[in-house]
């Protein structure tokens, strides 16, 4: 069962992009392999039109491997124990940011 398609972004076989990618067809265990062969050639994955949600973040970052705790405790999490590792990402332009290197 084919369930997600990959098309290359450029001629020269960097980037490709993921279209179908869906709760469903994540667990699809060919659809699963297809994606890690696609990330090995390509390189790079781009998923269009997928629903921008924690439990979607973690049902593609697990297609790759297993979810490791984000190293700063700092660092807002999403949705509690069920998913280790899932960080707040979020950018408000009007908002700085400082980050302390060595000290």
């Amino acid at each position: 069962m084919k369930s997600v398609t990959v098309h290359p972004l450029r001629d020269d076989g960097f980037g490709a992009k993921v279209i179908g990618a869906t709760d469903v067809s994540l667990a699809d265990d060919d659809a699963r392999r297809e994606l890690n062969d696609a990330f090995e050639r390509h390189g790079l994955l781009v998923f269009e039109d997928v629903e921008s949600t924690p439990q979607m973040q973690v049902a593609i970052s697990t297609v790759f491997g297993p979810l490791k705790e984000h190293p700063s405790k700092a660092t807002p999490r999403v949705g509690g124990d069920e998913m280790v590792g899932v960080i707040e990402i979020r950018h408000d332009p009007d908002v700085g940011g400082m980050v302390q290197v060595a000290g």
